[in-house]
């Protein structure tokens, strides 16, 4: 019988994992962020099942970015050329279910976007999505 893991573990363990990313980068030479030339996406998928995130650009183009899976964390690069492109981008997830070995959409239009966002690079955009997609939240740094 499998135990569910409280979400406050699940918590604790994504902030552990960030202060050891946080001290293992204290050991790289900082660079200035003029000297960035990509932009990352961070999403953290507390939602029931594993999400596909894309980047919708300005002109309305569709770029996968990958999969997350159920309470997982995935660091996605933002295409180069798209940063050094620079205008506006939304990020987009969408459930996914698993039916006899088939991914499934998870009804007509279930996923949640952010609303549009400036690509410049060295920027980072943090993707929390929550149970309730419509609860989901984005910071920018």
């Amino acid at each position: 019988m499998m135990r569910r893991i409280p979400r406050i573990a699940v918590l604790m363990a994504v902030l552990t994992a960030m202060v050891g990313v946080q001290t293992a980068q204290a050991e790289v030479p900082i660079t200035n962020d003029s000297d960035a030339t990509s932009s990352t996406v961070r999403v953290l998928n507390n939602y029931r099942s594993a999400v596909r995130v894309f980047l919708e650009d300005a002109e309305g183009n569709i770029h996968l970015l990958g999969r997350v899976a159920r309470r997982g964390l995935q660091t996605f690069e933002i295409p180069e050329n798209l940063v050094q492109e620079g205008g506006y981008v939304e990020i987009k997830a969408y459930p996914v279910g698993l039916l006899s070995g088939v991914l499934i959409s998870d009804g007509p239009n279930p996923g949640v976007k952010t609303s549009t966002i400036a690509l410049v690079p060295g920027r980072i955009i943090d993707f929390w999505l929550e149970h309730d997609l419509a609860s989901s939240t984005v910071s920018i740094g």
